[in-house]
């Protein structure tokens, strides 16, 4: 899983949002080979923070569309 987040020009969550994300979903589906990156950066946008779970719902859904479709094939 790649992992991307925007934490806006003063990252106040940079480490904790983006690292749930992964980390909270990969669990779901339990294999051997599990590998997450997460890449953070800054833009010029008003201070980003913890919203909606804390990053754990967007990435649960992703991995969950992601196993869906390979299920459909």
């Amino acid at each position: 899983m790649n992992f991307r987040a925007n934490t806006s020009l003063y990252g106040n969550h940079v480490l904790t949002v983006p690292s749930n994300g992964p980390a909270l979903a990969l669990p779901l589906y339990p294999y051997d080979n599990v590998n997450f990156q997460v890449t953070t950066y800054y833009s010029n946008i008003c201070p980003a923070g913890a919203y909606q779970g804390y990053g754990a719902p967007k990435g649960n859904f992703a991995l969950t569309m992601a196993m869906a479709e390979l299920a459909e094939n």
